[in-house]
């Protein structure tokens, strides 16, 4: 039986650092959203019986249309 390990963190900052952390969230929010509807625009095509899906040349492609996210992406 594993164990898991929890971690919690406490952000003791000002104004501007839960400005920050919000907005941070919006992007990850943002990018969350568009993978996953990419990834249901995928099963919907392939429930049409399509051969091949054609995606999206990965999390990079989902960058291009937020610039604030882009160089954050591993490549």
């Amino acid at each position: 039986m594993e164990a898991h390990v929890v971690y919690q963190f406490r952000a003791y900052t000002n104004r501007r650092g839960y400005a920050r952390i919000d907005e941070v969230l919006a992007q990850h929010r943002d990018l969350y959203n568009a993978a996953l509807q990419e990834r249901k625009w995928a099963w919907e095509w392939q429930l049409k019986g399509s051969v091949a899906v054609p995606l999206q040349q990965g999390p990079t492609a989902l960058a291009e249309p937020c610039p604030q996210v882009q160089g954050q992406l591993p490549p």
